[in-house]
């Protein structure tokens, strides 16, 4: 039993143009069940967790239902597309036909199925800021993976000018993305930022708990990140701007002041003693 469709007339509201189940058919919804289920299960395990889905799955007037709804028929009709129009015969596969109705062409099905990917794409964009905003998802494992990148939004395959992805599967060239730049990430969190610091601000943009100076250490960071990704190039001078920004707060960034980050930026002074190895008069 799927837990956000439930029912075949639900499921209609979000697919048009599907005509009436005559008395000995089998209705649509019946027909998408398990792919429904997939879809729902995707969902969980990559973007809400149990706990969260099973709570919007129980009050249809939260916020984030619809999204969840259209996301989720979405994906299941993407899935279920091809063999819908599909029988198994003693002989092998045959086309649903009759009189009134012609088949659609190959190229018009891979059109559907591709506006229903780019469809789920675009839902779970929308989907993780509202999720950001929920105190029910920060403690998830979901919200944990998140926080691992400054990199959050989807919608930086574009910016970061990843050309090689598939525009309708949006979500998988996102993770690759984000694979990409943890490298990057870590040489400035190390040479700059500290891992301490790096880790805060990446669980703040993930729970959307951030000050307004804080936010704009976020943005400039995953600037210097995607610019990395799409020139091979370090923007360090912003880096020491970033720095010195840091520096002037430290009852807001405590982390970096207390790290071994820190340190590279105050090295200790010489101090000119008889035993010193390079002493002079």
């Amino acid at each position: 039993m799927a837990l956000i469709i439930t029912d075949d007339e639900m499921l209609r509201n979000f697919i048009p143009n599907v005509f009436s189940t005559i008395d000995d058919e089998l209705p649509i919804y019946d027909k998408l069940l398990p792919y429904l289920n997939i879809a729902e299960s995707w969902l969980i395990q990559n973007i809400t967790g149990q706990d969260v889905l099973n709570k919007i799955a129980s009050d249809p007037g939260d916020d984030r239902f619809m999204t969840v709804a259209m996301a989720v028929v979405s994906h299941a009709y993407a899935l279920a597309v091809p063999s819908l129009d599909l029988v198994l015969t003693p002989n092998g596969f045959g086309i649903v036909s009759n009189k009134n109705v012609v088949p659609a062409s190959k190229d018009r099905v891979e059109r559907l199925i591709r506006s229903l990917y780019e469809l789920r794409s675009q839902c779970l964009i929308v989907l993780l800021n509202k999720l950001k905003s929920h105190s029910d998802w920060h403690s998830s494992h979901q919200c944990d993976m998140l926080a691992k990148s400054i990199l959050q939004d989807p919608n930086l395959v574009t910016i970061c000018n990843t050309s090689d992805h598939d525009e309708a599967d949006i979500w998988t060239a996102f993770i690759a993305l984000r694979h990409r730049a943890m490298p990057i990430e870590c040489e400035i969190a190390n040479g700059w930022i500290s891992p301490q610091l790096m880790a805060r601000l990446c669980r703040c943009e993930a729970t959307a708990t951030h000050s307004d100076g804080i936010s704009w250490l976020i943005s400039a960071i995953r600037g210097v990140v995607c610019a990395r990704l799409t020139s091979g190039t370090m923007n360090t001078p912003l880096l020491d701007d970033i720095v010195s920004y840091i520096r002037s707060y430290p009852d807001l960034f405590p982390e970096w002041h207390q790290s071994a980050t820190a340190k590279l930026f105050s090295p200790t002074t010489f101090k000119n003693t008889k035993k010193s190895s390079g002493y002079f008069f």
